[in-house]
């Protein structure tokens, strides 16, 4: 429904998620999901992760924010490659490898350490990322209602 309304829906959204955002509070509809199993037998707890079902247009404001803050924070690290966009774990695998093998050329050792993530947004600690996103200037009620949002990642 939401892709045929695609052009009538812009100035609603806008108005209905300015109000969210004026009040820095998620709506309760918003923060209901159905957590689903990611692997195995469903009857493992250890299978079961955020990855939920979201409202539509819960998923859509959180798309909007995200994208607006990603464009507004100067990315300080250049060879940052996750959130961005046109840059992946193959850019920063060609990236990789291009570095070592100039490293190789010029006769210098490479060293080299994989690090598994997968698990690492689960494990975020939130008063952190609050603190980290006030630095980037980020603070009023866009700032609560990540705080709030934060509350309700794990509400089922």
């Amino acid at each position: 429904m939401v892709k045929q309304l695609i052009t009538a829906l812009p100035d609603p959204l806008s108005l209905l998620f300015n109000s969210f955002l004026s009040v820095g509070r998620i709506p309760s509809s918003y923060r209901k999901a159905i957590i689903t199993p990611i692997k195995g037998p469903s009857s493992d707890p250890a299978n079961y992760r955020p990855v939920s079902l979201k409202s539509v247009l819960g998923k859509i404001m959180e798309r909007v924010i995200a994208e607006d803050m990603v464009t507004n924070i100067i990315i300080t690290n250049a060879s940052q490659h996750s959130f961005l966009s046109k840059r992946s774990t193959l850019t920063n695998l060609l990236e990789s490898i291009n570095h070592w093998t100039i490293s190789v050329e010029n006769k210098h050792q490479n060293r080299l350490a994989y690090i598994d993530f997968s698990r690492a947004v689960d494990s975020v600690s939130h008063p952190k990322l609050l603190r980290k996103l006030k630095s980037y200037a980020i603070d009023g009620t866009l700032l609560e209602w990540i705080a709030d949002f934060c509350q309700s990642v794990y509400t089922v």
